[in-house]
């Protein structure tokens, strides 16, 4: 597909950035008030992000509640969202004011030349209110391969794909996200228990187990099909 084709489908296609958590990037220190309900939490939340000699881990990519890879439509490749939220030179990030309505949410932290992620679950909302400590540790690059039966005839521009990586053994709606053109993902997790699926522009998947084995660096889960179950009302051209 050529960049103006993919830059076609990235317009028609604005439901998945519209889905997709991105905020301003670096971190902010204003003071604010927090609000817990057994619904959301509003407020503050401050992250600080170690490696495992406790030194501070500056300059970092930090996702609350998600992390986005998105298609460049010049080139084709997937490439972090520009806006992610970064530490500070502390290993610090503060955002002054963060809605959460969903649960379980997580933070994810990555050092992608260093091979080390951080992923902490947060199950309840008055947790939010914590300070929150992120250890990166040796993480497993997991990749694959959506299946041809899930993407778009090559005859259209409407192949992109977003691949959704959630910790557990239930879909939720707080996952790692990556943006797709040729259906080929890549993941950077700690070891543990996920649950992967995918959204089209028509239509979004059931869920599929992966398990991150412990010690390892490399996962190939090749190709996957996924069950789709929901179609969206279909895009005006």
């Amino acid at each position: 597909m050529g960049s103006r084709g993919l830059s076609k489908q990235l317009k028609r296609n604005a439901w998945m950035i519209a889905m997709s958590f991105v905020a301003s990037v670096g971190c902010i220190h204003p003071h604010g008030e927090s609000n817990a309900t057994s619904s959301c939490y509003e407020g503050p939340i401050d992250v600080h992000v170690q490696y495992p000699d406790g030194a501070p881990a500056a300059n970092l990519p930090i996702g609350f509640g998600a992390m986005l890879w998105i298609v460049d439509p010049s080139t084709g490749e997937s490439v972090l969202h520009e806006r992610t939220w970064r530490t500070d030179e502390n290993g610090d990030c503060r955002r002054d004011r963060w809605r959460e309505c969903m649960l379980p949410t997580m933070l994810y932290a990555i050092d992608v030349p260093r091979q080390l992620a951080a992923l902490k679950p947060i199950l309840r909302y008055d947790a939010l209110e914590e300070t929150h400590r992120l250890t990166l540790n040796a993480a497993c690059r997991v990749t694959g391969r959506v299946s041809d039966a899930n993407l778009g005839s090559r005859d259209t521009d409407d192949r992109l794909v977003l691949v959704k990586l959630n910790p557990g053994t239930t879909l939720t709606s707080r996952y790692i996200k990556y943006q797709t053109a040729d259906g080929q993902f890549s993941f950077l997790v700690p070891p543990g228990e996920y649950t992967m699926s995918i959204s089209t522009a028509q239509a979004q998947s059931n869920g599929i187990r992966v398990d991150v084995p412990r010690g390892a660096s490399r996962l190939d889960v090749g190709d996957v099909r996924f069950e789709m179950f929901f179609e969206y009302a279909p895009a005006e051209r």
